[in-house]
């Protein structure tokens, strides 16, 4: 078990639940209508099997059309609408604080990752490099039929989906973040959100998969079985867990794109302690990861300060250790949306040092 003060500083790190958009096609509205409960296939959960018939994750795939981002369109357009309405509510400070995706997180904990970042109202502001245009087209799009068949959806076309706008802190940093939830269960309690998950492994047989009857069983085959699980459930732990999502669906695919198997598992319960027994190095990068993502930010943010000559400059985060930011290239409006400066404008004497810099440099170019 946890020590107290171990306990304490996991729970007290969860962000809370302050708003909702969902996104249909091109279509926002703030709320949890793109959202849909799941059910798991009977056939195929853990037990008792007789002549399970397991669906294809692969049908479909060439209709599906992921958004890929135009090289000069902003990567948090909904991320920035999703604040604008809340603030109707309750309207922005100048508390120095975050605004990202909640991947970036993750990203700051163990991983290779490009972000643009802006420091903006004196807003932390990180969007994502990534266009997806190299993604490969068909593991793109097995994830998202598994999460179909999951909530008993027709094969999808598009990327529609539902986020959540999270508040939290870690150590010094508030932020606010937006993170994708997949399907829900309806429990005595109320709501609960959850993530899916589909990994691959060869040994995805019958004849194996029929000798399992616990989830602690099939975790244990997912380890032996699956290549690099250890950080397959780094990333499914880390983003359920600080993404306010208390189930992870897990399903296992073969060689040939069948699902084989599906389960539910619960974060708390299952998740944590298999990692803290099998994974005790894990289990400790998950204690700390608040202080971890916070000193992060407190290295990011004193490079800025460094660097910045004007609210509308933008950096270049490598996310790799050590972290590194430079000054770039790209253009403030790519990165925040008209709408959101037409509610937090430029400051005036910020546009006329940035317009006094570039006649500077034209002069003695």
């Amino acid at each position: 078990m946890e020590k107290p003060e171990e306990q304490l500083a996991i729970f007290s790190s969860r962000p809370e639940i302050i708003h909702r958009y969902s996104l249909k096609g091109e279509k926002i509205t703030f709320d949890e209508s793109a959202l849909k409960p799941y059910r798991l296939i009977s056939d195929l959960e853990l037990g008792k099997r007789v002549d399970p018939k397991y669906p294809s994750v692969k049908k479909g795939w060439r209709k599906y059309r992921r958004k890929i981002f135009k090289m000069n369109e902003s990567r948090i357009r909904y991320l920035l609408l999703t604040l604008l309405d809340y603030e109707r509510k309750v309207p922005m400070d100048n508390t120095l604080e975050v605004y990202c995706h909640n991947g970036l997180f993750s990203d700051l904990l163990n991983a290779k990752e490009g972000y643009y970042v802006v420091q903006y109202k004196n807003k932390l502001i990180f969007a994502s490099t990534s266009t997806r245009a190299n993604q490969n087209q068909l593991l793109s799009y097995i994830g998202v039929k598994f999460e179909a068949l999951m909530k008993c959806q027709p094969s999808p076309r598009d990327c529609s989906h539902c986020k959540l706008l999270l508040n939290g802190e870690y150590g010094r940093w508030p932020f606010k973040s937006v993170v994708e939830v997949d399907a829900f269960k309806k429990t005595p309690r109320g709501k609960v959100y959850c993530e899916m998950k589909l990994c691959y492994s060869s040994n995805a047989k019958e004849y194996a998969i029929s000798k399992l009857t616990s989830n602690r069983e099939f975790l244990e085959f997912l380890r032996i079985n699956v290549k690099s699980f250890r950080k397959k459930i780094e990333k499914w732990l880390f983003q359920a867990y600080f993404g306010r999502q208390d189930i992870l669906v897990v399903g296992l695919r073969d060689d040939d794109f069948k699902l084989i198997c599906n389960t539910e598992l619960k974060v708390i319960e299952e998740i944590i302690p298999f990692v803290r027994q099998t994974y005790p190095s894990l289990y400790e990068k998950f204690i700390n990861a608040p202080q971890t993502v916070s000193s992060s930010l407190d290295t990011i943010h004193r490079q800025i300060k460094q660097l910045q000559r004007t609210e509308t400059d933008v950096f270049l985060l490598d996310t790799s250790f050590p972290l590194n930011v430079e000054r770039c290239a790209r253009k403030f409006e790519t990165i925040i949306i008209p709408e959101f400066l037409e509610q937090h404008p430029l400051d005036p004497l910020s546009s006329l040092t940035e317009s006094l810099d570039k006649l500077s440099v034209g002069r003695f170019a």
